[in-house]
């Protein structure tokens, strides 16, 4: 959000987060920070939506379907999964895994049952894939126990 200053003066920008940042976090959001504010309003005119994809300025279904045939289409590297030298059951659970279909509370709940949705390892947050294996204070140790003990 823009807010001009009182006086008349310059403008800048106002951010409220609905929570606060992980350490993990605070890298990529100093990024954005140095992004947006190198692109900070001039306070000259009034505020309006332009669209970039033509010249007009104005938008119109042709060039979103160019935008959209231009999109660059990511593919999970499966080959990283099924192709490695793992027992296959630590493939499949990678697989199931990384399509985001491991039994956590929240894909349960998504299925009816009832069940209080929080971490049983953390206590702390939701537990949904991402955070069981990525974000949880627990399985962030243990990733770095396992990156140590690999020399990486």
């Amino acid at each position: 959000m823009v807010i001009c200053a009182p006086d008349g003066g310059g403008r800048s920008w106002n951010f409220l987060f609905r929570r606060n940042f992980h350490e993990w976090e605070l890298r990529r959001f100093y990024s954005f920070y140095e992004h947006i504010f190198a692109r900070l309003p001039s306070g000259e005119g009034e505020d309006i939506l332009i669209w970039q994809l033509n010249r007009s300025g104005i938008f119109d279904m042709r060039s979103f379907y160019i935008a959209l045939l231009k999109a660059p289409s990511v593919s999970f590297p499966w080959q990283s999964i099924w192709y490695v030298k793992v027992p296959r059951k630590v493939s499949f659970f990678l697989w199931t895994a990384a399509k985001g279909r491991i039994l956590t509370i929240d894909n349960l709940v998504k299925k009816n049952l009832p069940l209080v949705n929080w971490c049983c390892l953390c206590r702390s947050d939701e537990e949904t894939v991402d955070h069981l294996l990525l974000h949880c204070k627990f399985a962030s140790a243990l990733w770095s126990e396992v990156l140590i003990m690999f020399g990486v």
